[in-house]
């Protein structure tokens, strides 16, 4: 028996769509180590930097090593960083309990100036889950 036929009794389909008020309250975690994917997504960096809103696949990682709730957050087919380990737990449990493959949530990216302030991050909107589509 394969590992989705394990856990969810078949392989799920699906994704949901996490649906708020636009107000981004969900920031990834490790970043950092994606800043070459963010820079293809938005641009590289610039003088006044980018607040570049977007939407992001949630993809669970089930074979992660650090943590089987894991969950990566992709914009553009590229990696990103990771849900927290809270919001990815409570995610997990959604996902499973429906039998989906994953998730979109309204995403901004923000940072990216040349002036020497921090480093871009990734914020997502948080919410309640919507209808989910194959």
């Amino acid at each position: 028996m394969g590992f989705w036929s394990s856990l969810f009794g078949g392989k799920p389909r699906g994704i949901v769509f996490l649906e708020g008020e636009d107000e981004f309250e969900c920031n990834v975690v490790g970043e950092s180590h994606y800043q070459a994917n963010i820079d293809q997504i938005v641009g590289g960096k610039t003088r006044d930097g980018h607040e570049h809103e977007c939407m992001a696949d949630l993809v669970p990682e089930p074979d992660n090593r650090h943590d089987p709730n894991a969950i990566a957050v992709e914009i553009d087919g590229l990696k990103v960083g990771y849900l927290s380990r809270p919001h990815a737990k409570v995610l997990t449990k959604i996902l499973r309990s429906r039998r989906l493959a994953g998730a979109q949530a309204k995403a901004v990216i923000v940072g990216g100036w040349t002036a020497g302030r921090a480093p871009r991050m990734v914020t997502m909107a948080s919410g309640s889950t919507s209808q989910s589509r194959p």
